[in-house]
């Protein structure tokens, strides 16, 4: 490799190791610090006197009731989901390609109305914020 090109590539590793680092620190070490809790019996009255368990709670997660109907209801959610928005979107999706008059202009509310809609949501919440007295209100 020459000189050159081994200069770039450090360069490039160099800009990359802020990103890198930010998801070792933000991502890796939570994802690792809760497989080990998860691996322990650690709970929040005894912090100190925890020992390392094994899988031991992962096998009484699976021999839990509500697990199988937890998942049914995922896997359910998922698929109607998945078919109702394809239903939804691809008729939409054909006719906003069509060369119709205003066409740009649909496809900008198309694209705005979900911004809009968070943000107006946003401004409702702050709305109920301001309007408590002391703290925020559940109760919708």
């Amino acid at each position: 490799m020459k000189k050159r090109d081994l200069h770039t590539m450090l360069q490039y590793e160099l800009l990359i190791l802020p990103a890198f680092l930010l998801y070792i620190v933000f991502c890796g070490f939570p994802f690792f610090h809760t497989f080990f809790y998860s691996i322990t019996n650690y709970n929040k009255y005894h912090i100190q006197d925890y020992h390392i368990v094994g899988l031991v709670n992962y096998a009484n997660v699976f021999k839990m009731s509500m697990l199988k109907l937890a998942l049914q209801n995922s896997v359910k959610y998922a698929l109607l989901m998945t078919f109702f928005q394809s239903l939804l979107a691809i008729p939409l999706a054909v006719l906003l390609n069509r060369k119709v008059k205003m066409r740009n202009i649909y496809r900008t509310g198309f694209f705005c109305l979900p911004c809009l809609a968070h943000w107006l949501w946003v401004i409702y919440g702050i709305y109920l914020w301001r309007r408590q007295k002391k703290g925020l209100s559940i109760s919708f």
